[in-house]
């Protein structure tokens, strides 16, 4: 992680911003800021939203829109007015969100291979998929000495890997998920220190992301020295690992609703609604086409076995109900948008 700080705002009055320090993180969706400094500045929390956090529990939490501006870079993004222990950060993408429990995390440090040359240490690093006689017939024949294997697996890990692993159960990971594995190398010659890759328990086909630190990266382009730490998953592992574990549910799409565009004047709207089923993890898509006939655009649903479609209409809009039509069954119902999100989430 790295921690970086940013100025924070009211986006109607610009002029007047607050430094504050975040960590940086790309697990992380949405950034944290104290409930007070939001409020000094004005600015309101219109909605209140569910948050998971890594270890798997549930948060409330008020939610609103903030300026950022980070040296020359200024937007507007969502913001979560943060209580007291909120650190100013949120990660809402863990792999127990996706089910996948049965998780661990592998870590090294490339301090531990010292001198070993980095050809020598990219052969180590094929152990697992070539197998121990493999790797070292490959060290053989390119001229290593095929005693390096035994001597890194008898590695102990460094002290800032000890530090790490006594830290990790404050940000909610299990120290029992953690192990280390001198010989993990990560094949990228960039990385400086710490090493790690996430692997599912009964997938074989590899780790599903990995990272590390690099001290000098960044510097390579920017001409300072910034050290950070990079992560990322392997999308289409995480689906292959999320299908052998039976967690999709097995349809021919994702969408669960339609929402329909009455006419183009309604898109604003209809876009609206979409970005509220979603927020709260209902998987929803707008018509594409705001000027097609709505049966033109109930035939499309029926084509991607969409199973419902939503319809606001002049009538709906003024009584303030959509109407929810279930296509496989062929009925239709009229909500209020909370008892809409009521019956989608059951």
């Amino acid at each position: 992680m790295t921690v970086l700080e940013i100025e924070v705002g009211d986006p109607a009055t610009p002029s007047r911003m607050e430094n504050l320090e975040f960590l940086i993180n790309s697990g992380a969706a949405y950034s944290a800021v104290p409930a007070d400094i939001l409020k000094k500045f004005g600015i309101k929390p219109p909605v209140m939203q569910e948050f998971r956090l890594s270890n798997g529990s549930k948060i409330t939490r008020e939610k609103g829109g903030a300026l950022f501006k980070y040296k020359d870079r200024v937007g507007v993004a969502d913001v979560i007015f943060g209580e007291k222990g909120d650190s100013n950060l949120l990660g809402t993408l863990t792999l127990e969100a996706l089910g996948l429990s049965s998780y661990r995390i592998l870590l090294n440090d490339r301090v531990v291979f010292g001198n070993t040359p980095l050809p020598a240490i990219t052969i180590i690093d094929k152990l697992k998929k070539i197998g121990p006689e493999a790797v070292k017939k490959e060290l053989r024949t390119k001229g290593f000495d095929p005693a390096l294997v035994d001597s890194i697996k008898s590695k102990k890990p460094t002290d800032e890997l000890t530090k790490i692993v006594e830290a990790l159960p404050s940000l909610g990971v299990p120290s029992d998920r953690v192990m280390f594995e001198p010989t993990l190398a990560r094949g990228l010659d960039y990385y400086t220190s710490t090493i790690f890759e996430v692997e599912i328990e009964g997938y074989d086909a590899g780790a599903v992301g990995g990272g590390g630190r690099y001290d000098d990266l960044i510097g390579q382009f920017t001409g300072k020295r910034l050290p950070a730490v990079g992560f990322a998953f392997g999308f289409d592992r995480l689906i292959e690992a999320m299908e052998q574990n039976n967690l999709l549910a097995m349809s021919s799409t994702a969408t669960r609703v339609l929402v329909t565009v009455f006419s183009p004047e309604g898109l604003g709207d209809a876009l609206s609604l979409t970005s509220k089923l979603r927020d709260n993890g209902i998987n929803a898509e707008v018509s594409l086409d705001p000027t097609a006939k709505l049966d033109k655009q109930l035939k499309y649903s029926d084509r991607k076995t969409i199973p419902y479609a939503l319809i606001v209409g002049p009538e709906e809009q003024s009584k303030g109900v959509v109407q929810l039509k279930n296509l496989k069954e062929r009925t239709q119902e009229v909500l209020t948008v909370e008892n809409l999100i009521k019956k989608l989430t059951k």
